[in-house]
């Protein structure tokens, strides 16, 4: 298993977080994310599950 870190999660950080999850779950492992620490976890998991362009995350609640 592949351990990534994402440094940044703006749009194109969740983006890779989300192909991730969808894609190749069996094959990642997310070991870090690096934010600005400015939001709560249930504030940045909106942000994944909702995108305006992607639309809702198939993956997501």
């Amino acid at each position: 298993m592949l351990k990534i870190g994402i440094n940044g999660f703006g749009r194109i950080g969740r983006i890779a977080f989300r192909i991730g999850l969808l894609k190749h779950a069996g094959e990642l492992e997310f070991a870090a994310i690096n934010t600005s620490g400015s939001m709560n976890v249930e504030d940045w998991a909106q942000l994944v599950n909702y995108d305006t362009m992607y639309r809702r995350c198939k993956g997501g609640n």
